[in-house]
């Protein structure tokens, strides 16, 4: 299904400048990762062991060292599949048939399947093996403890990843706001502030950079009354772009009313891309204007990014234009500001999206130098997945994309059944349910456990019928409206309980 952004402007308009107008933690299981790599054995059976490696993706690499039934050495090696804290080898073999030295011939190697094994971990130091052999060998379960451990591989119960929401409110009110930075305080230790209606080009381009004093009073008084709100002792990332949220061209005007077509502003603004020089220049100082105001963590300075090449491609060599000037600019003034873009991952996975994966693809290695961060945009449930099972390998293909550090910087998953329709024909059928979302939490945040992402943002707190009921949106409007984690009654949701067991968890610094 094709995105059709024609009606969210008018739903953000609502959300932009609002500022004016004790749950029990669940049963965290432990997480297989790096950190488990070394040896492992029986202290009542010393002198039979395993040693353990933690491959790529989701792959493990095992080796028991035991003896057969005559008492000769037996070697068992096997790959493995890793699933939460489980290590699945389903073909263990043994090897015989050449000899040592100078004779070995690798052709005469015999490998046979001699049985399955399965490890499961309840800690960075205590496992149990089950094994199925050949019937003279039969069953059986070992418990086990570590030997040896990796130097600078760290396992612990700390989680790597912040976990964070964006301040869209349920409703048009001081009250959504505030209820928003309540699910951000209680739920979270990341706040997101997402700005994606538009910009104030020409207060911008008057400006130097240093601060947003020649800004509209709309701007000012929205962006102070959010910094107000980021509660202390977290983390903050802002997100603006320069993108329009129909991702196909350059960000309308916005005084702080609203979105305004830049053809009312006249030349240059009327013919503008985005290699412009009033339009570059004016962005960069947005982008150091958002530094110096906020003092962010992180800084977002293109989101979903690639969407453009796939509306507008003949945009795209200009947008890389404008993004390498402003990320040397910004480094160059804060070095250790982490700067990234996100990007709507599916659409460089093939058969999820109508993009062109290969050149999704081959567009993001001409933008990886530009970004610190490979920042996921991922909402299955409006790719070919749909609400269907998340397939075993779809982590492992995203983590081929790209070798830089991974986060999430917004996600979703519907938890209600909701018919859509789109008009010209266009439909689309969600079989949302809460049991799935909890599902997609569930498998999001252990890949991220395990792959080391340094934050995961659920971009909608609050499921926002109320808003919608206020504005009367469109259905296109609607297609995020039941993805918070909390219901329109102010519910919580079983994806929660999940959730807030990551949270209550130390973070690993």
């Amino acid at each position: 299904m094709k995105k059709d952004w024609t009606h969210w402007p008018t739903l953000l308009a609502c959300i932009v400048l609002l500022t004016s107008c004790g749950l029990a933690a669940a049963q965290t299981p432990f997480v297989v990762g790096t950190g488990i790599t070394g040896a492992w054995y029986n202290p009542d059976r010393d002198g039979e062991g395993f040693l353990l490696e933690i491959l790529s993706g989701d792959q493990a690499l095992v080796t028991w060292y035991t003896y057969d039934l005559n008492g000769r050495q037996l070697w068992l090696i096997g790959n493995g599949v890793i699933e939460g804290s489980v290590i699945r080898v389903d073909e263990l073999l043994s090897t015989s048939g050449a000899v040592f030295g100078p004779a070995f011939d690798p052709a005469q190697v015999e490998r046979t399947r001699w049985g399955s094994l399965e490890l499961t971990f309840s800690g960075c130091d205590t496992a149990q093996a089950q094994y199925s052999g050949p019937p003279e060998f039969g069953d059986g379960t070992l418990a086990l403890t570590r030997l040896t451990r990796l130097r600078h591989a760290p396992c612990d119960n700390g989680r790597p990843f912040l976990l964070g929401f964006t301040a869209f409110p349920f409703e048009a009110s001081s009250t959504g706001v505030d209820e928003a930075f309540r699910i951000i305080r209680e739920n979270g230790d990341l706040v997101t502030l997402h700005n994606d209606n538009g910009l104030p080009w020409l207060e911008a381009l008057a400006s130097d950079g240093n601060g947003i004093d020649s800004y509209p009073e709309a701007w000012r008084q929205d962006w102070q009354g959010k910094k107000d709100q980021v509660p202390p002792g977290h983390k903050l990332m802002v997100a603006i772009t320069p993108i329009a949220i129909s991702r196909d061209q350059l960000a309308p005007y916005n005084d702080g009313s609203g979105p305004q077509a830049l053809a009312t502003l006249g030349p240059p603004w009327d013919q503008a891309d985005f290699s412009q020089p009033e339009v570059v220049e004016a962005y960069t100082h947005h982008a150091m204007n958002t530094v110096v105001f906020f003092r962010p963590d992180f800084l977002l300075v293109g989101i979903e990014a690639n969407l453009l090449l796939k509306q507008s491609p003949e945009l795209w060599p200009s947008y890389v234009a404008l993004q390498q000037q402003v990320y040397a600019s910004l480094k160059a003034r804060w070095p250790s500001l982490t700067v990234l873009l996100s990007f709507s991952a599916f659409e460089m996975l093939e058969g999820l999206t109508e993009s062109d994966s290969a050149a999704q693809r081959q567009a993001l290695r001409q933008v990886e130098p530009l970004t610190d961060l490979f920042a996921m945009s991922l909402y299955p449930f409006i790719t070919a997945l749909l609400t269907d099972p998340i397939p075993e390998d779809l982590f492992t293909r995203l983590a081929e994309l790209s070798d830089l550090p991974y986060a999430i910087a917004e996600t979703g998953y519907y938890s209600e059944f909701r018919e859509f329709d789109f008009g010209n024909g266009s439909t689309l059928t969600v079989e949302g349910t809460e049991a799935k979302q909890q599902a997609w939490i569930e498998r999001l945040l252990r890949e991220a456990e395990k792959r080391q992402y340094r934050f995961v943002v659920n971009f909608i707190g609050r499921d926002y019928e109320a808003l919608c009921a206020q504005v009367q949106c469109a259905d296109v409007d609607r297609l995020w409206e039941a993805a918070g984690l909390v219901d329109e009654d102010g519910a919580d949701k079983p994806a929660l309980s999940v959730w807030r067991s990551y949270l209550e968890r130390p973070l690993r610094r």
